[in-house]
């Protein structure tokens, strides 16, 4: 004869409380409990529309977008920034040849054929901050957090920009696509740059005590 899984032994340890629960006498709420909590709540559709909002609203709030993001050493601080180097790197070698082989100066627009080189210069800054804070520098956060506001502007700026520009091989979609994912990796970064300060100064007050 098979042995009963464990589980179900384990559930005989919790007879008694079950028979209890079984045992006990339903107790009925009072009159008119439904109709006050229903008075209680908010008239009309409103109800509805502050749940969509919340709904909608809770993963923007600081607390839980800050929670969303996971570090735990000003070392993976520093990849994140490192990371994002590596990534510009890599955009402004896609873009420098995707443009020569399109058709270079003469046929795009020299602003639209100097991305590249904004590509690269962002790559430098990002892996530059990111070696920063591999030694624990201070003077390093106003820096990221002061880098961080500049690329989310530039970033929208520059793709303002390059719409205008004459001889532009950009999509509009393609451009919309770049900025959103430009504006995102800011925000994602000045959370980073959050919890590497309270890394910081939890370092400090721990050093002093």
């Amino acid at each position: 004869m098979l042995n009963p899984p464990k589980r179900f032994e384990n559930i005989k340890k919790f007879e008694h409380i079950i028979r209890l629960a079984q045992d006990t006498k339903a107790v009925s709420p009072p009159d008119g409990f439904t109709k006050k909590v229903m008075q209680s709540l908010p008239p009309g559709s409103h109800v509805t529309d502050f749940k969509l909002l919340k709904f909608f609203t809770l993963p923007f709030k600081k607390q839980v977008f800050q929670t969303w993001i996971e570090v735990e050493s000003d070392a993976e601080c520093a990849f994140c920034f490192l990371m994002a180097g590596f990534f510009y790197f890599i955009m402004g070698i896609v873009m420098s040849h995707g443009l020569s082989a399109i058709g270079g100066p003469g046929h795009i627009s020299e602003f639209v054929m100097f991305q590249p080189a904004i590509a690269f210069s962002s790559s430098f800054v990002f892996i530059a901050i990111g070696v920063i804070m591999l030694k624990k520098m201070i003077s390093v956060i106003k820096i990221a957090h002061l880098w961080t506001i500049l690329f989310i502007g530039f970033s929208i700026f520059n793709s303002i920009i390059i719409q205008m520009a004459p001889q532009n091989p950009f999509t509009v979609i393609g451009t919309l696509c770049h900025t959103t994912g430009a504006v995102i990796l800011g925000i994602f970064l000045a959370v980073i740059v959050h919890k590497y300060k309270e890394m910081v100064a939890y370092d400090e007050n721990l050093s002093r005590s």
